[in-house]
Parts: C-alpha cells; structure tokens; sequence
C-alpha cells in the first residue's frame, strides 16, 4: 500500500521498488549486484548499466522482511551482511536514492551495535494506532475499498482472529 502511494504522490520525485527481502535467495558481493541480481529474475529492465547513479532518478527502495533474511535454506548471507551492504552503498555514492527497511525487531538481536555505531543507518518503531487514529484509519479505507465501516471491521478482525490461530 505505501508503495502505490508513493508511486501515486511522489513520482517522479521518487520511484518505489517493493523487494520482498524473503525472496532474496543470493547476496552478492555489494548492493548494486544483489539488487541487479534480484530484480532480473522480476523482469525488472536494468538495461542502462548506470540506473543507480543516475542523479536524475530517485527510487525509494521499500526492502520488506528483514527478519526474513535470518532464515535457513539462503544461499549466501544475512541479514548483518545486508545492512552492510546498505550502509556502505550510501557511503560509496553519497547515496540520492532512500532506502526503507521493515522486519521484526527480534531480528536486530546480536546486530544492534552495529545500528548504534553507523550514523547512515537508523532505527525506528512504529507505535500502535490509538483509538481515534485508528477509527480515522477505517474509515478512509472503507471508502478506498466501497464497503461499510462495519463490514471492513468485521473483515479485520477475522483477518486477526485468523493469524492468531494459524
């Protein structure tokens, strides 16, 4: 959802790529291969060899699942490897593109020094919505999707009670 709205509000001044970091199976020796090598295999058109140091085009990388990059069965890599790779990619090339990294933060455990150490890589946490936040929440979305406040309320709560069994 945040990349369609920041394809739809922010574009051109930024272009979204969503990577979803569980489907990144090889981590290549910098960011610029391991992204190049991901996106290939999504028939993503990298034909211009300079479409990350291009200064007229921003792209907001939205990496999501970090702590998915803890699981067995990758290739090469983890999630240290990763973020390694982020920060010294903004290093390299006073980076113009902004990076946005989710995951759990169970997965930060064994790594948070190397967060508190770089000043290119920062922390954040999102909170829960209030009440009032998330009646406002509902209702914009009941719009987007057509339906009844309390129908898409139902539907979210089945959704909840759903992922709490499985």
């Amino acid at each position: 959802m945040f990349a369609d709205w920041v394809q739809r509000e922010l574009h051109p001044s930024f272009t979204p790529i969503l990577i979803q970091l569980g489907n990144l199976r090889v981590l290549k020796d910098n960011l610029t291969d391991t992204l190049e090598n991901y996106l290939q295999h999504l028939d993503f058109v990298t034909s211009d060899s300079g479409w990350l140091t291009d200064k007229n085009t921003r792209f907001l990388f939205l990496m999501d699942g970090f702590d998915e990059l803890l699981l067995e069965g990758r290739a090469t890599g983890g999630l240290k490897e990763f973020l390694g790779q982020v920060e010294q990619f903004q290093k390299d090339r006073l980076c113009h593109h902004q990076f946005l990294v989710t995951g759990r933060p169970l997965a930060l455990q064994g790594i948070e020094r190397l967060l508190s150490q770089t000043k290119s890589l920062k922390r954040v946490e999102l909170q829960p919505m209030d009440d009032s936040l998330r009646q406002k929440w509902l209702e914009k979305w009941a719009v987007a999707a057509q339906v009844n406040k309390s129908e898409f309320e139902k539907f979210l709560q089945a959704c909840l009670m759903k992922s709490k069994i499985t």
